[in-house]
């Protein structure tokens, strides 16, 4: 299990690196200046990751935390699944509003914002990650 634990908090960090690029074009007029080509190319990158991040955790991590013995991270693992499905929608409607640089460029600051909130609402879902439920995993592996 910690070799799963090691790859996802490895994701994570590939997440924050493509988000921080994404971020530095947060500003309207920079998007308008320079086009939207390179933000939507990170958009898409950050996308992929993301993707590749949530099937990870599909296969190899919550199928066997929604069964653990440990009552406690059962528990907790299902909440963290139910929050997790409501952060796939948001973000899956999220990228449906933003589908082309040109779309990214007409509203450009509208882009901006909302890009703020999602990146926002994926840092700290990475976070209670990092700090709640992977260190409740290795202990109760650890404890098994």
């Amino acid at each position: 299990m910690q070799r799963i634990i090691d790859n996802l908090t490895h994701q994570h960090r590939e997440l924050v690196r493509t988000a921080q690029r994404v971020f530095g074009w947060l500003d309207a007029d920079k998007l308008r200046a320079h086009r939207a080509d390179a933000v939507y190319r990170e958009l898409s990158s950050l996308s992929g990751i993301l993707k590749v991040h949530l099937a990870m955790e599909d296969r190899s991590l919550y199928p066997h935390l929604v069964t653990h013995r440990d009552p406690h991270l059962r528990t907790l693992a299902l909440r963290f699944l139910g929050e997790r499905a409501a952060i796939r929608r948001d973000y899956d409607d999220y990228r449906a509003r933003w589908p082309s640089a040109s779309a990214i460029e007409a509203q450009a600051e509208r882009f901006v914002e909302e890009t703020r909130l999602v990146l926002g609402m994926l840092w700290n879902r990475m976070k209670m990650e990092d700090d709640v439920l992977h260190p409740e995993i290795v202990r109760a592996y650890a404890a098994a």
